[in-house]
């Protein structure tokens, strides 16, 4: 399945945060509740994948995933920012940002990011072109470990999905979301088909499309 980026111009959101309470949330001192199940660190491991987060996104950073993720050697860390004001919805966490980072020696190396477009080291993910009229590029994220839809994973080479939201945080019931998994043969996380075997190659200079 491929899904248009959408690229945007700074705009300020302001009837979304001006709904929002003024008492600033207590920073995350775990791995989020919702997506820890099935991997195994232990403290250090933990303290390593928070500090990765609050620098990558500063001081709201959480992490959703914290593990070695794709081979024994690297400690790997999923992490992002929420959305001010917006509550998961069943297994789907609101985000702006995100992340899937690898350790390298003290090093933290980007995987993948989703800042507005999605990106890896070889170009665009899981996009034919971009397309930059919506002001809020926000999704709601999950992780899919087995079943029908999007294959039959281990825990550690989840499925990421992603479903494009509203501001109002809805999203749409019949859009099955864009999948991304660690493709072993190329070493990246590509965009992945929902039988979970099928990646498609990453767009380096995708064509830009404005309404």
């Amino acid at each position: 399945m491929r899904h248009a980026a959408k690229l945007i111009l700074p705009i300020v959101f302001v009837s979304l945060f001006a709904s929002c309470s003024k008492t600033k949330p207590a920073l995350p001192d775990t791995i989020h509740n919702t997506f820890a199940q099935n991997i195994s660190v232990d403290a250090k491991e933990r303290a390593s994948c928070l500090q990765a987060a609050r620098k990558m996104l500063g001081p709201g950073g959480i992490v959703l995933r914290c593990g070695h993720l794709t081979n024994a050697t690297n400690l790997e860390t999923v992490v992002a920012t929420r959305v001010p004001c917006l509550k998961d919805d069943k297994d789907r966490i609101p985000i702006s940002k995100l992340m899937i980072l690898r350790q390298s020696k003290s090093e933290w190396e980007i995987m993948l990011k989703i800042d507005k477009g999605i990106t890896n080291s070889a170009g665009y993910v899981g996009i034919n072109f971009i397309y930059d009229p919506d002001p809020y590029p926000y999704y709601r994220v999950r992780f899919s470990d087995q079943g029908a839809t999007w294959g039959d994973r281990s825990p550690s080479l989840f499925t990421l999905i992603l479903h494009p939201m509203t501001r109002d945080g809805k999203v749409d019931v019949e859009d099955e979301g864009l999948g991304i998994g660690w493709n072993p043969a190329v070493g990246r996380y590509q965009s992945i088909s929902p039988n979970g075997e099928d990646f498609e190659p990453e767009n380096p200079a995708p064509k830009q499309v404005r309404n």
